[in-house]
């Protein structure tokens, strides 16, 4: 088995750190280190070694994306508890006031309605009295859902419609207005979600203090940032690298993909800026550095024989 990452997004805690989609507990989290504790390595001798090429089979280390509060409030305690330390990959957005939307559509999802399923229902039947509903209609006409994103088993037919109007039917600003206008027919807060879900800079600061790594994530998390312009690609890192300099001191090294997406002109582009290794969102057989394969929480946990876990955002 070639070196890999453990790739970790959303905690619960039962009162703030909502139990959404995806989202582990402390015990759960504390139990899957149990499972692969003869095999983490902290993240400072793991990319050392890889970029040595002396690492041995299946040793891995542990990642969290997004930046998310939760991940500080509840995963932090655990790994501080076993004295282990892991690569965070923030984007940068909520630093300068900037938050992600699509996080904060998660967390209204979360916490307005039962389960995702019944989000989605009420998402399609929003759409359908929108100026966008040929337009979505059209699109969902010859969808297979067993065809996209095929690489991720965890995600339901469900999840793969809804990615699919977001990402390829209506894009960022068009899926924004759509959400926005239903988010107003509910008794939801942004402001205050807002604060429920981003670390900050000291707590960034503190991370890399404390011996962890920082690295890129984009500054504002495009769903797939290589359908942007080249030069709004390179604006996403040299923002996000900036932000993350001025935070920790340091200029990162590392970047994990948003949304594990990438192309050989961005790969090239990382190489010029000193980036030595890149993550995907995805297990295989990928041997390069900068093409570094990482095991979802998710197939991680069922591979425990844990109850299934549907993936967000």
């Amino acid at each position: 088995m070639i070196p890999i990452g453990l790739m970790f997004h959303h905690f619960r805690d039962g009162g703030r750190h909502l139990a959404g989609q995806g989202a582990i507990s402390a015990d759960q989290f504390d139990a899957l280190l149990d499972a692969y504790a003869d095999r983490i390595l902290c993240a400072r001798e793991w990319r050392e070694r890889r970029l040595r090429g002396d690492l041995t089979s299946g040793e891995i280390c542990l990642t969290f994306d997004d930046g998310l509060l939760c991940q500080y409030d509840v995963a932090l305690p655990v790994l501080q508890a076993r004295g282990l330390t892991a690569f965070w990959f923030p984007y940068t957005g909520p630093l300068a006031g900037a938050p992600d939307r699509l996080e904060i559509y998660r967390y209204f999802r979360t916490l307005c309605f039962p389960d995702v399923d019944a989000f989605y229902a009420a998402f399609d039947g929003f759409w359908n009295g929108t100026r966008w509903r040929r337009r979505i209609l059209k699109g969902l006409s010859d969808f297979n859902p067993g065809n996209y994103l095929s690489e991720y088993p965890f995600y339901s037919e469900g999840d793969r419609k809804f990615r699919f109007i977001r990402d390829r039917i209506l894009g960022r600003e068009a899926f924004a207005e759509v959400m926005d206008s239903l988010i107003d027919t509910y008794p939801f807060d942004p402001a205050q979600a807002r604060r429920n879900l981003w670390m900050d800079r000291r707590q960034l600061r503190a991370l890399h203090e404390d011996g962890h790594i920082v690295g890129l994530h984009s500054h504002t998390h495009p769903t797939r940032i290589t359908d942007q312009p080249f030069d709004e690609q390179k604006w996403e890192i040299d923002t996000n690298a900036e932000w993350l300099e001025k935070t920790t001191g340091d200029a990162p090294d590392c970047i994990a993909y948003p949304c594990g997406d990438y192309d050989g002109r961005l790969l090239a582009y990382l190489d010029a800026r000193g980036i030595r290794i890149g993550f995907q969102s995805r297990l295989n057989d990928a041997s390069d550095p900068m093409e570094v394969p990482r095991l979802d929480h998710v197939l991680a946990m069922d591979s425990l024989n844990e109850t299934s876990i549907a993936k967000g955002p």
